[in-house]
């Protein structure tokens, strides 16, 4: 019995060996145009296809590893447009390293989710792509081909996304949660949006502000300072800076506040005849920065009043845009028809078909409270 078990096992382990020593899809690199960034226009009627690839050492090109180059292309559908490439250089796309998606306002403002249904179909593209969207007058390829002139425009690209959470004047999403938000109700998407921008170092891309969708289409845009807010109110704001300015008697204070979390939480109240969202922002901070010596905002006084004015510019920032969001964009960035769908499902059934509408009139009440726990290294006022 041991020996046919011996032999069975003996039969199995030479069979692996066979078939498991190269993949079934293998192809040879040379036989690929790998693109690792993408943008999508529309041109005539027709989808404009514009990538980034990569270009093997050849004998054109030999001493060198690899180089890059550009290809473009036109269909009536994204896949043709990219089939259409092989008839320039004989050469199939490889999506494994694509690394990020540019579309331009137009296409974004028809329907964004007819681009992107290709990339979430493909078994080769990669979910987790950044994606962008070129607002006019930009186009999409302008802005892949001017790139960076100082580094790799996809290397730019997945820095900038990585280290946002910093900043927060653009709030980045992968392919996947834009599709997975576009895809459901009670909440609407943000795109990230990618400029030209003139530096030193010449022309180059800059990404700052955020598309704005209602479902799958573009409705608006928010730019960096509301972004900001939007990130306090989806609990998303992990540091940044809040400059606050106010009047104190006879001066004008302008201090840096170095934000080290803010913990939010929305809270849905239902009444008989209207839905309130609460809003509560905690926020942690230190003085960075104070741009008037002449006011000691160090003190119990100066701070109080401070903390006071910060406060009273959270709040005003986040009423300042749910009302744009309502009465501008008719867009629920905020994720209130979820809130209220996970806190009363019975009451969602009834108002989500209408919920676009209803958005427009929801209450909210903002209460923030900003606590400065020192000034950094140094806690005095430079005279």
């Amino acid at each position: 019995m041991k020996g046919i078990k011996y032999s069975i096992l003996i039969i199995i382990i030479i069979a692996n060996s066979i078939l498991c020593t190269s993949c079934w899809n293998y192809r040879e690199i040379n036989d690929l145009s790998v693109i690792f960034g993408l943008g999508i226009d529309k041109k005539d009627g027709l989808y404009e296809f514009t990538g980034k690839i990569l270009l093997t050492a050849n004998e054109e090109n030999e001493g060198n590893n690899l180089s890059q180059t550009f290809i473009s292309s036109q269909g009536l559908t994204i896949f043709d447009a990219i089939r259409n490439l092989v008839l320039q250089d004989g050469k199939r796309v490889y999506f494994g390293h694509l690394a990020f998606i540019i579309i331009s306002e137009d296409i974004a403002k028809e329907n964004i989710n007819e681009v992107l249904d290709l990339f979430m179909r493909d078994d080769e593209t990669r979910e987790d792509m950044w994606m962008f969207v070129a607002p006019e007058p930009y186009s999409s390829k302008e802005i892949l081909e001017i790139g960076l002139d100082h580094q790799e425009l996809a290397t730019y690209v997945n820095d900038t996304m990585i280290n946002m959470k910093h900043v927060g004047k653009s709030y980045p999403i992968r392919l996947y949660e834009f599709i997975n938000i576009s895809s459901s109700k009670g909440k609407d998407g943000v795109v990230p949006l990618i400029f030209i921008k003139k530096t030193l170092l010449g022309e180059s891309a800059y990404i700052i502000g955020n598309a704005v969708f209602n479902g799958n289409q573009m409705v608006g845009k928010i730019n960096g300072d509301e972004c900001k807010t939007l990130c306090v109110i989806l609990n998303e704001q992990k540091g940044g800076i809040l400059p606050v300015t106010y009047n104190d008697e006879a001066e004008t204070t302008t201090v840096s506040l170095e934000i080290g979390k803010t913990k939010t939480k929305l809270n849905p109240v239902f009444t008989d005849d209207n839905i309130t969202i609460k809003i509560s922002t905690q926020t942690t901070a230190v003085i960075a920065e104070i741009m008037n010596n002449n006011v000691n905002v160090l003190d119990k006084e100066g701070k109080d009043k401070l903390i006071e004015a910060a406060e009273n510019m959270v709040e005003n920032n986040i009423k300042d845009l749910v009302k744009k969001a309502q009465a501008e964009l008719n867009s629920d960035i905020f994720g209130f028809g979820q809130l209220i769908k996970k806190d009363n499902p019975s009451l969602w059934k009834q108002i989500e078909d209408d919920w676009s509408n209803i958005f427009q009139d929801i209450d909210i009440e903002v209460n923030s409270v900003v606590e400065i726990s020192g000034s950094a290294l140094y806690e005095k006022i430079i005279k």
